[in-house]
């Protein structure tokens, strides 16, 4: 009787760690307020959406396009990894026309690495951005979302 639970508990505990590991990065990193220093994201899923917050503004993105001061803004979730997430990023107007592909995974420190890649670009250079985990909640940077 007590090997069979024993053998019970460590097939419980192995498909616990596979499910951790079975879990999409956009599951893992939602509600996670996100930083490099002033400036804050947070990454939400079912449906995603994409809070920046930027100089104390609040903006929710989806993958509605949003009209921000005569520009559109969308962004397109292209891939939802267990290791990487993948965002296409568009804004058009009458000034501005830009594109580009947002890349996130977690590296070993525990820190959101992001990659961009602009669309278009005569040279696909790949610029690289650090951000780690903010000691502020999405509450207190955007109580009105």
């Amino acid at each position: 009787m007590k090997k069979a639970l024993i053998l019970l508990f460590f097939t419980t505990l192995s498909c616990s760690n596979e499910d951790l590991q079975e879990e999409y990065l956009l599951d893992r990193i939602e509600n996670v307020v996100w930083t490099r220093g002033s400036n804050f994201k947070v990454f939400k899923n079912n449906p995603f959406r994409l809070i920046l917050v930027e100089d104390g503004f609040c903006i929710e993105f989806s993958e509605a396009p949003k009209l921000i001061e005569g520009n559109e803004f969308q962004y397109t979730l292209l891939e939802n990894g267990k290791d990487t997430l993948r965002l296409e990023y568009r804004v058009t107007g009458q000034q501005v026309n830009h594109c580009g592909t947002f890349n996130y995974f977690i590296d070993a420190q525990g820190e959101l690495i992001r990659n961009y890649v602009e669309c278009g670009a005569f040279y696909k250079e790949s610029l690289r951005t650090n951000f780690y985990k903010a000691e502020q909640s999405l509450s207190t940077l955007c109580p009105d979302l």
